[in-house]
């Protein structure tokens, strides 16, 4: 069968962009596309489905395919699918623009898992917009989170992360709160000559959700230079990384030994001295026997490796044939 009748779209779906590439059995990656949201609490999942639609057009086109040309598997792991409903919700829009196509939609933790995990059993934990973490026991059987934010019991990623330094930062400027750092660091990330200022720019809507995300590189640095507000944050979001992964594990009945815990997102693959060895001790401590492994590939190389475990009957553990689509995924990336 010619392989061009047997292209699989792997699409990572973000809150705020999503990745998608075109690729062949083989694992060839044939063009890498990418757009905004397509998170259906954003945007919908009809309006996922259509940007999904338009990114395989795109896709095509940049391959130098038909746009007629079928696609014979869509792996869409997607951020914002937390609830069964969702999934099927955005699983049938889909199915209005891939007739006939075989359709797989999961939260974007798969993505992690697949991209990951090197064993047969572990946990996947993601820093985004929020937090996140999927284990998946040696038979199969998964157990994660809702992760719809505090009103299900999360704690950290980008936007909290954000709001509490803009917490901490308005406190120690009117005085409700200890001196910290954070007051002068956040002034200065909006060129504003007060927080009480940059807020009230938030409050009006001059920036929003991106906003708050774009300010954890600023917790990190304040935490790197000592200070006592920021390492406290900092504390907290390495202990809830490690309570995510080790309830996560047990309610999945994945051994520790043996297990893999993969890390993934800005904040868990960024390199911060401190926050990687409050990790990797509390891991050590929490789950003896568990390999903490980073990951290092774009999160739609997880989507495509489902692609093509799907085709081959199982996830993919060599990690040579890994790196080999990373590095098809980005000879076929167009500079920016």
């Amino acid at each position: 069968m010619d392989l061009v009748s047997r292209l699989f779209l792997a699409v990572d779906g973000g809150t705020f962009e999503t990745d998608t590439a075109l690729l062949t059995p083989a694992g060839e990656v044939l063009a890498r596309v990418r757009a905004g949201s397509t998170s259906p609490q954003s945007v919908g999942a009809v309006q996922a489905a259509s940007v999904v639609e338009r990114l395989r057009g795109e896709a095509l086109a940049r391959a130098g395919l038909p746009a007629s040309t079928p696609v014979a598997r869509v792996v869409a792991f997607v951020a914002g699918v937390d609830l069964p409903e969702e999934r099927e919700d955005v699983r049938a829009a889909l199915a209005a623009h891939f007739a006939g196509t075989d359709l797989v939609v999961e939260n974007d933790i798969h993505a992690v898992l697949w991209a990951g995990m090197r064993r047969p059993a572990g946990v996947a934990v993601k820093f985004g917009s929020g937090i996140n973490a999927l284990a998946r026991s040696a038979t199969g059987r998964t157990a994660g989170y809702l992760a719809l934010g505090t009103i299900s019991g999360d704690w950290g990623g980008a936007l909290t992360l954000g709001s509490e330094v803009l917490f901490a930062a308005s406190r120690a400027e009117d005085g409700r709160g200890p001196h910290t750092s954070l007051r002068y660091r956040v002034a200065a990330h909006f060129a504003r000559p007060t927080v009480r200022q940059a807020v009230a720019d938030l409050h009006r809507g001059r920036a929003g959700a991106p906003a708050l995300a774009d300010l954890t590189p600023l917790l990190l640095d304040a935490d790197a230079d000592g200070d006592p507000v920021a390492r406290q944050l900092v504390d907290r979001q390495a202990q809830e990384v490690v309570t995510m992964a080790a309830a996560a594990m047990n309610r999945a009945n994945v051994p520790t030994t043996g297990s893999d815990v993969v890390l993934a997102g800005s904040l868990l693959t960024a390199g911060h001295e401190r926050l990687d060895r409050l990790v990797d001790d509390g891991v050590a401590r929490a789950l003896p026997g568990a390999v903490v492994r980073r990951m290092s590939v774009p999160a739609v190389v997880g989507a495509a490796l489902a692609c093509l475990g799907a085709e081959r009957g199982g996830p993919i553990a060599d990690e040579r044939y890994l790196h080999r689509i990373a590095e098809s995924l980005e000879a076929a990336t167009p500079s920016r």
